[in-house]
């Protein structure tokens, strides 16, 4: 998997937790909704986002995966009417900014796994340079 589309994965899986976190509506002490809110399926997404279905599903399957939201298939299967809910893990991911971290760490590792290589060489090519300069001077 490229760095660039696991940035562009984890950059889809925070919108979707900043739009369900703004569509949320308060809660009681065991986690069911106040008040009536807005259904949010994964064509909302498509609509009111950047984002393709090539980016958008695997978000999706991440965010599942790391339990940060729920769904409900009304066709026994993931597709664009999969309904989708926020639970309170996925909240406070939003909040802590959790897959923007990702992002930078992810950012941090590919510049050390780059450097970890380059540096040397070129203080190899370097010195080798300086060593014949200073031979056939």
């Amino acid at each position: 998997m490229s760095y660039s589309y696991r940035t562009k994965k984890r950059k889809a899986c925070h919108f979707i937790l900043q739009y369900l976190v703004n569509k949320d509506v308060p809660r009681d002490s065991t986690g069911d909704p106040l008040e009536e809110r807005e259904i949010i399926s994964i064509k909302t997404f498509t609509s009111v986002s950047k984002y393709g279905f090539d980016i958008l599903y695997p978000a999706i399957y991440l965010l599942l995966r790391n339990k940060h939201i729920d769904h409900n298939e009304p066709n026994g299967f993931l597709d664009d009417n999969t309904n989708l809910d926020l639970l309170p893990e996925g909240k406070e991911a939003y909040y802590e900014g959790t897959y923007l971290q990702e992002n930078r760490k992810d950012l941090s590792q590919s510049i050390e796994v780059n450097t970890k290589w380059i540096i040397p060489i070129i203080s190899l090519l370097l010195s080798i340079i300086a060593l014949c300069i200073s031979v056939f001077k």
